[in-house]
């Protein structure tokens, strides 16, 4: 595991991990998180193959959601398969990412990934509802690159 980026704590993390935890409570879509330092290249390209490398493309409902984050270079996106595709509205994302940036320009960034987890869970938790006896499908745990 690569190590944790800068300004980034190992709370910091757990909390986002909480994070994660709750919002996927009431829905079966799989949330993830992945923060690099730098993205040298174009920054949905790099989130797109991390989508496929995390396996968020192999959810039951095609439900996975990546939320990638350049640290250093202030750039994120979010990644989202086919199934949150056909079912949220673009102008959603637009609202959940001007929020986000709000706060990553002020350096923000932990409180700003668990909103825009929060947000994204409130949103998804409608369109895909937790079932009786379903399993989290991936691991809760942020990722570095």
């Amino acid at each position: 595991m690569n190590q944790i980026p800068p300004p980034f704590t190992v709370t910091d993390i757990d909390d986002i991990k909480q994070a994660i935890m709750l919002a996927e409570l009431d829905t079966s879509a799989e949330i993830h998180v992945h923060l690099e330092n730098t993205c040298s290249g174009d920054c949905e390209v790099r989130a797109r193959e991390l989508f496929e490398e995390l396996n968020l493309d192999n959810t039951i409902e095609h439900n996975g959601i990546l939320i990638y984050l350049s640290v250093a270079n202030k750039r994120f996106c979010i990644c989202t398969d086919t199934g949150i595709q056909m079912k949220v509205p673009d102008d959603f994302w637009v609202m959940i990412k001007q929020d986000f940036l709000n706060k990553i320009r002020n350096e923000n960034f932990t409180d700003g990934l668990i909103e825009v987890i929060h947000q994204t869970g409130i949103h998804l938790k409608k369109l895909f509802p937790r079932k009786p006896g379903a399993i989290n499908q991936l691991s809760d745990d942020v990722t570095f690159g």
